[in-house]
C-alpha cells in the first residue's frame, strides 16, 4: 500500500520490519528494494541494488521457483534492476559529489575572502605515491 501511494521511507521501515522475523522473505526484500530506489539517493540505492541481488539469489537457491512470494514477473523486474542500477547508482554518486564539493568550495570561499584569496588559489597536485597534496598558487 505505501509503495503504491509513494510513501517510500515507510514502506523501507514497513519491509525492513517484516524482515526481522523473517530475513529471507523474499517478498518484503522486494517491497524495500523498490522503497529504496523511490527515494533515490546514492545511499539508498545501493540499498536497493543490495536487496535485489538478495531476491535474485533466493530464487536461485530455489531452482528459479517462486522465493518467499515473489513471481516470474517481479523477478524478471528484479534481474532488469540488477542490470540497470548500477549505471544509475554512478550517475546520482557523481550527482551528490558535485553537489557536497560545490557546497565546501561555497564555504571555503567565505572564509578564505577576508585574507584576499580565493579556493581557485589553491590546487590539487598528485603525489608519485599516489596521494595529493594542496598546493598554493597565486593567480
Amino acid at each position: 500500500m505505501e509503495l503504491r501511494l509513494q510513501r517510500y521511507p515507510a514502506a523501507v521501515k514497513s519491509a525492513t520490519k517484516a524482515l526481522e522475523g523473517r530475513p529471507c522473505w523474499g517478498k518484503a526484500l522486494y517491497r524495500r528494494a523498490r522503497g529504496r530506489e523511490g527515494i533515490g539517493g546514492w545511499a539508498e540505492l545501493e540499498g536497493a541494488l543490495e536487496d535485489y541481488r538478495a531476491v535474485e539469489s533466493l530464487a536461485s537457491g530455489a531452482g528459479g521457483a517462486l522465493a518467499g512470494g515473489i513471481g516470474e514477473k517481479e523477478l524478471e523486474i528484479v534481474r532488469e534492476k540488477i542490470r540497470w542500477l548500477p549505471g544509475r547508482i554512478e550517475e546520482v554518486k557523481d550527482a551528490e559529489t558535485a553537489e557536497v564539493v560545490g557546497k565546501l568550495k561555497q564555504m571555503g570561499e567565505g572564509l578564505l575572502k577576508p585574507f584576499g584569496i580565493s579556493t581557485s588559489d589553491f590546487g590539487m597536485v598528485k603525489g608519485a605515491d599516489g596521494g595529493y597534496s594542496l598546493q598554493f598558487r597565486r593567480s
